[in-house]
């Protein structure tokens, strides 16, 4: 006779399962079982190396381990596509300023000729056109200061749309189609 592990009882010596309190004795291992046992192991291993890898578990069974890859926010490829944007959007001002830069001054020669008549570049001038009246402004000093207000502003609003906005939208699009998801 010996005692059950569980309850203390005494039992028979052969016995597989305690009368007393009905738990098994014997540990019963199947073919199903051991194979568990065994696959255990390789997915503790496999859990370690997902996790060094960086990899974050989501869920977790005895016989299955999800993981999901967190996002890296890539600053190489957010820096570069601003600097593109930035480029592509300053562009023509940058040509605009080179052809300023090379452009050269017009001048104009005025002279007199031996018989006394103005010479424009050397040449007679042609005759002056008739004048034309030049359209009055009727509007008072507080309305021509407020429409160059709102000028400045619809300019001031295109310009950091197409310098400042425009490309930093063109960054984050590109920094998301190039992380992955």
């Amino acid at each position: 006779m010996k005692a059950c592990p569980f309850c203390a009882e005494e039992i028979q010596d052969a016995a597989v399962v305690c009368r007393h309190c009905g738990r098994e004795l014997v540990h019963q291992t199947t073919p199903e079982k051991e194979a568990l046992t065994r696959g255990a192991g390789v997915l503790e291993q496999s859990i370690l190396n997902y996790t060094n890898a960086g990899w974050v578990l989501v869920s977790r069974t005895d016989r299955m381990a999800q993981f999901k890859k967190p996002k890296k926010f890539n600053w190489f490829w957010f820096l570069w596509w601003l600097l593109i944007g930035m480029i592509a959007f300053a562009l023509p001002v940058i040509l605009y300023l080179i052809y300023y830069a090379v452009k050269k001054d017009e001048t104009i020669t005025l002279s007199i000729s031996n018989e006394g008549e103005l010479l424009v570049n050397g040449m007679k001038p042609a005759p002056k056109p008739v004048a034309v009246a030049a359209p009055v402004d009727n509007r008072t000093p507080e309305e021509k200061a407020a429409a160059n207000k709102r000028t400045l502003l619809i300019v001031g609003a295109v310009l950091v749309g197409l310098f400042v906005v425009l490309p930093m939208i063109c960054a984050i699009l590109s920094a998301i189609a190039n992380s992955g998801y």
